[in-house]
């Protein structure tokens, strides 16, 4: 299964991106994260719905330092298969 995830709050400038590849190196799941220019951190994540869940649980609490006022989950259909997680500039 997959997720496109927007991130809403102070989630740039914080190590959000990094806290999220570690977060889905222990989790077990693979996609990407970017920053967007409005603000927000954009997420794509595929694996298992279990390690997914554990994964956006540590998403929607965030590093020391953020605070995340929003986390927008949605299922993505049809999408290709990620090898690891990346950091996506």
């Amino acid at each position: 299964m997959a997720w496109r995830v927007s991130v809403l709050g102070r989630v740039q400038g914080v190590g959000f991106r990094w806290y999220c590849q570690r977060a889905a190196s222990a989790c077990g799941v693979q996609g990407w994260v970017r920053n967007e220019q409005d603000g927000s951190v954009q997420l794509f994540v595929q694996g298992e719905e279990s390690q997914a869940m554990a994964f956006l649980q540590r998403v929607k609490k965030g590093p020391p330092g953020s605070c995340v006022d929003e986390c927008r989950v949605e299922v993505v259909e049809d999408s290709p298969t990620a090898v690891a997680f990346q950091i996506l500039r």
